[in-house]
């Protein structure tokens, strides 16, 4: 059996709540996860943000075999795949790879450059190799971009293309689910990127995740909230929040790529305004305890190191982050 005895079908969001039952169920088996959280999603709630469509293989009129391709609409040139998967009973016939196929030319077709997507099952790896993507170093996430560019030249360019171009602090929300990504997987100096969304750079600890990066920032958006910094090209290249720790502390953390350091201090700022805001409680940052160039930046930033610290659970490991008060 191949391939052509399956068949095939494209769906753009909203899809109907019976067929994503459906798809749930198929899921939870494929990845022992309950994906539920995405039901808003499924029933067009992001329309506005992101383009997302379904390829689906069927057999007997049953779902056998999914992949989600998700668009940024804010930065059409960016996109990942998703719930790449197949019903135990029909792997083996090569539907994954097809359909991922499928989604790659569609992004293709409507002006994608970068997809990504996770990737922590060999098997499933290799079979996206063979569709063009590529390992990004000490991350579990793949790449595949427009020739002749390789991931990493891509990386690269997306940050420095626009050194001269004008930059904004917005809010974040779901239109920047798919353009945190790049600003997050691109190497950084520092250890600790952002510990209220345990971000650490991929110079230091492996990144797992690929979709489940904007959730964690999502989660921060009531009753706190998560900024980033946006150039008129609609590259995210930094990232501001600000989270209640306990009932007498806000952790406020940020980060740029190097080249745009000099929006540091705004990003704390904007953050700490939040914070203050919501809660006149002590707002402090936060750094690695053996961390000399965040370290660094924070004092030349006027920040102020305290002798407490804070844990930040990231496994394997638990980090150690010491504390910075906020200048007034």
């Amino acid at each position: 059996m191949g391939t052509r005895d399956y068949e095939s079908q494209r769906l753009d969001f909203p899809i109907d709540r019976a067929l994503i039952d459906e798809l749930l169920a198929l899921w939870k088996v494929a990845f022992d996860l309950d994906l539920a959280d995405e039901i808003p999603q499924f029933l067009g709630r992001e329309l506005h943000a992101n383009r997302d469509v379904l390829f689906l293989a069927r057999r007997n009129d049953r779902v056998v075999a999914t992949c989600r391709l998700t668009q940024s609409r804010l930065d059409p040139r960016l996109g990942y795949l998703s719930e790449v998967a197949t019903a135990p009973d029909h792997r083996g016939h090569g539907l994954a790879g097809d359909l991922c196929r499928r989604a790659a030319d569609a992004f293709d077709d409507a002006g994608g450059h970068a997809c990504f997507l996770g990737a922590d099952n060999q098997a499933a790896a290799r079979i996206y190799a063979r569709l063009g993507w590529r390992r990004l170093p000490n991350t579990n996430v793949m790449l595949r971009v427009a020739p002749p560019a390789t991931p990493e030249e891509f990386l690269v360019d997306h940050v420095r293309r626009g050194l001269d171009r004008e930059l904004a602090i917005r809010p974040g929300g779901p239109e920047l689910r798919v353009p945190i990504i790049p600003a997050i997987v691109t190497p950084h100096d520092w250890i600790a990127l952002d510990a209220n969304a345990a971000i650490l750079s991929t110079r230091s600890v492996c990144q797992k995740s690929c979709v489940g990066l904007y959730p964690r920032y999502d989660r921060l958006r009531q009753p706190d909230g998560w900024f980033a910094l946006v150039r008129d090209d609609q590259a995210v290249l930094g990232l501001a929040s600000a989270a209640r720790r306990d009932q007498d502390l806000w952790i406020v953390d940020a980060f740029t790529h190097v080249h745009y350091s000099a929006w540091l201090q705004p990003l704390y700022r904007r953050a700490a305004d939040l914070a203050k805001r919501r809660h006149p409680a002590a707002v402090c940052a936060t750094c690695e305890q053996d961390d000399p160039l965040k370290a660094a930046a924070l004092d030349r930033l006027g920040f102020r190191r305290t002798d407490r610290t804070i844990p930040l659970e990231h496994d394997p490991q638990i980090l150690t982050l010491r504390l910075y008060e906020i200048p007034t």
